[in-house]
């Protein structure tokens, strides 16, 4: 099994390392362990959505996972137009404060600690961001 190991940190330094990381074609393992700490999270425009960020924790696009798990920062003001998946969506709000419009539903309250699952095909839109918004979003199968 692949395992990145963070060694401890001394005087806020840290040297992160993989044992073991690349597969036969020479990209990371699906048996990789990763770890990701707060300050080390890598944010990058959302492919989509204006002044939307994301920041991918493990992705069919770097570590050939069958699944995506990312954090998306929606800053206030923001409104995501309506839109479905090809797969399943599975939010869970960090941070912040909005609303998900879901088809056959209606609104939903979007706070800290609400969970989501959004089946594949189902229209849904985040929209009245009141607050820093920041959910953990899963796609199955991968989105990217």
């Amino acid at each position: 099994m692949d395992v990145l190991i963070e060694f401890p940190r001394l005087n806020g330094n840290k040297k992160l390392a993989w044992h073991n990381a690349t597969d036969s074609k020479g990209g990371r393992s699906m048996d990789s362990v990763k770890i990701v700490h707060k300050e080390d999270l890598k944010w990058e425009p959302h492919p989509q959505l204006a002044n939307v960020e994301v920041s991918y924790l493990v992705s069919h696009r770097d570590e050939k996972m069958d699944l995506t798990c990312m954090l998306v920062h929606l800053p206030p003001g923001t409104d995501v137009p309506k839109h479905t998946h090809e797969c399943d969506d599975i939010l869970y709000v960090v941070k912040g404060k909005a609303k998900i419009w879901l088809d056959g539903i209606g609104e939903v309250q979007a706070v800290p600690g609400t969970f989501v699952r959004i089946p594949k095909g189902v229209l849904h839109q985040p929209h009245d961001v009141e607050e820093d918004f920041i959910m953990y979003d899963v796609f199955y199968p991968f989105l990217a």
